[in-house]
């Protein structure tokens, strides 16, 4: 009488055997089989927007590392940990591709930070500039430009601590299944995840303030 043979494990997917049966809680679409893959390398990108944009222009201008260190550095870093997270839990998942939360709210991150650079006004030539005020008629809409920047920021960094948040009771929930557990959130973790969505809203703004008065008034 011979042994039946064990299922082969995935060496991708620690954990995972080849014949784990697919999840059935994330339909298969491409921009959740992509966001994941891309996702390690959009911090780079956004940084690199925040002190690009204004090229155009003339720039990068005076405030380009101001930029780059109060709002590239932090979100970034963001961005990073989301990326991570999400990668995780792709890797784990069968199949391979992440939640439609997850997904939405790192693209949202990514879409406010692509305004945000539009309207952050960098000072070049001793004036205050920036894609906004070059599209609507120049030096007289600086102010509405830093204005508008502190808003979609403030935004930004609200969809990237989602972001987290999300990535993070993804993975922990694919872990669960895996163990063959419901995944279910301690009211606490739940508790503790809710504050930090709260407090994102105040948190965020501080590191917007530095965009008030980006131009001569």
């Amino acid at each position: 009488m011979t042994a039946e043979p064990h299922a082969a494990p995935d060496p991708e997917r620690p954990g995972v055997s080849a014949e784990t049966p697919p999840f059935t809680d994330r339909p298969i679409g491409p921009l959740r089989r992509v966001v994941p893959v891309i996702a390690s390398v959009m911090p780079l990108f956004v940084a690199a927007w925040f002190v690009l944009a204004t090229v155009p222009l003339g720039g990068p201008g005076e405030r380009a590392v101001i930029w780059l260190t109060a709002l590239a550095l932090p979100l970034g870093v963001l961005l990073w940990i989301s990326a991570a997270l999400m990668r995780m839990d792709v890797v784990c998942h069968r199949p391979r591709v992440s939640s439609a939360a997850s997904t939405w709210s790192v693209l949202a991150a990514w879409g406010c930070a692509l305004v945000l650079g539009a309207f952050l006004p960098d000072k070049i030539d001793g004036r205050g500039q920036s894609l906004f005020t070059a599209a609507v008629g120049g030096q007289d809409y600086v102010g509405l430009s830093a204005g508008f920047a502190n808003t979609v920021g403030v935004l930004t960094f609200v969809a990237a601590v989602a972001a987290v948040i999300s990535t993070a009771i993804d993975l922990r929930g694919t872990r669960a299944r895996l163990r063959g557990q419901a995944p279910e959130l301690d009211p606490e973790q739940e508790d503790r995840m809710r504050e930090a969505w709260v407090e994102s809203f105040g948190g965020a703004g501080g590191h917007e303030s530095s965009a008030r008065g980006g131009g001569n008034r």
